[in-house]
């Protein structure tokens, strides 16, 4: 995903082009800044492609579309508690909801530890349970005599 530098190379770069990335036809240079880009730098390529697709998804409910777009310090419990909804109501499996919780808490872990955001806001959004329960099945197969 992004390059990972030693952290006083990082202090001493601001907005980097070496640290620049080419996907999906744009290039995203990583901001210390932005907590959604410290925390898809926390993790390997292949989880941080996944959770940046979870945070695109996310932000476009919320009509932005890309993650670097949305000012994730502005975050509160309950929007977090309106996406899910939203997500709940556009018939998002659990699973799906669970990931983009995931994904959101990760951000927000990160812009606690980097002091964006205060510990209350934090731990007001970390505290919110993980969506439960199994996708409805499809349907049922007819046996030849019922059609």
């Amino acid at each position: 995903m992004f390059a990972k530098p030693d952290s006083t190379a990082l202090d001493s770069i601001e907005h980097s082009e070496t640290l620049a990335r080419r996907e999906r036809n744009r290039v995203r240079v990583f901001d210390k800044t932005n907590p959604a880009h410290l925390y898809l730098n926390s993790l390997t390529e292949n989880s941080a492609k996944t959770m940046e697709r979870a945070l695109d998804a996310v932000v476009k409910l919320l009509n932005y579309d890309y993650m670097d777009e949305f000012d994730w310090t502005e975050l509160e419990r309950h929007h977090v508690q309106g996406l899910l909804r939203a997500m709940e109501s556009q018939d998002k499996s659990p699973a799906t909801r669970a990931l983009y919780l995931s994904a959101i808490k990760g951000v927000m872990k990160e812009a606690w530890l980097a002091k964006m955001v205060s510990e209350d806001q934090y731990m007001r959004i970390n505290i919110i349970k993980r969506p439960r329960g199994s996708r409805k099945p499809a349907g049922k197969a007819l046996d030849l005599d019922d059609v």
